[in-house]
């Protein structure tokens, strides 16, 4: 399989670009190295083991990164509430709303990848959580076997319909919470977002609030775009906005997205205002 292959000049100016150059290089050689995992990332109330995956690296130089993530989870879980975390990763924001919700909520983490999905399985016993399940499957329409590309930023993987990557099963969300009343659903499947809705439509039915990300570029090679998504938001009673700095921009069937945004779904606007505020 040909790989890519950047040049020097390349991984200079990724360097350069870079906040914290001096960590992002040493968390590079940790990863490599495998030494990683004898590093912490420590927060408030949890912390996270460093292992070599490109999430963990991310964090790890900048604890902080995606943060905006963090305070939209807390301002919108509460304790007792349910939560599915769809494109899990390593767990960072599984925990976080397992902190929330607390020993009478529960927390579903659902990752594709079994490498990235056991590395979420160790932070959530590394935290001593029992109210998460994590799920090793792909949410998707129909019950089916599909590629994940294997990318070196594997926080980028996403099924594809080439098939360089891993085969894995994927299932629809309908299939796996026929009952369950969720407060919040977080979606992060690089493009693959309607194809998650489009198999959770009676659970969504049955959920407040959905947190997810667009971006025209994931969505092109896909054959869709954000109106297929809104359609289907639309038929279920919901309200699309971006949230910026606790002001809700609307968005409608025909709203584009050049850079990769973070969406809230919602059908109270005022509950959703003051749980913001």
């Amino acid at each position: 399989m040909k790989k890519n292959r950047h040049t020097i000049s390349w991984y200079l100016r990724r360097i350069i670009e870079q906040r914290k150059p001096i960590r992002f290089i040493i968390s590079r050689i940790l990863s490599k190295s495998k030494l990683c995992s004898l590093f912490r990332i420590r927060y408030q109330d949890f912390e996270l083991i460093f292992f070599p995956s490109s999430l963990s690296m991310t964090l790890w130089v900048d604890k902080f990164y995606r943060h905006e993530d963090v305070i939209i989870i807390g301002k919108i879980l509460s304790h007792a509430d349910q939560f599915i975390d769809v494109g899990a990763n390593i767990g960072h924001l599984s925990i976080v709303g397992a902190n929330i919700v607390g020993e009478s909520g529960k927390v579903y983490a659902i990752e594709p990848s079994p490498r990235i999905a056991e590395y979420c399985r160790k932070n959530v016993l590394h935290n001593k959580l029992e109210n998460v399940k994590i799920l090793n499957f792909a949410a998707g329409e129909s019950i089916n076997i599909l590629t994940l590309s294997e990318s070196t930023a594997d926080d980028m993987n996403h099924l594809t319909q080439k098939k360089n990557g891993l085969d894995v099963i994927v299932i629809p969300l309908d299939l796996i919470f026929p009952n369950n009343k969720i407060k919040l659903i977080k979606i992060d499947v690089e493009g693959w977002e309607l194809f998650v809705m489009k198999g959770a439509k009676n659970l969504l039915s049955r959920t407040e609030f959905i947190y997810f990300e667009f971006w025209d570029e994931h969505t092109k090679d896909l054959g869709y775009n954000f109106k297929s998504i809104f359609f289907i938001l639309n038929e279920l009673g919901f309200l699309v906005a971006e949230i910026n700095e606790n002001e809700l921009e609307f968005k409608d069937s025909n709203s584009k997205f050049p850079d990769c945004t973070n969406l809230i779904a919602f059908r109270d606007k005022s509950k959703l205002v003051n749980l913001l505020n």
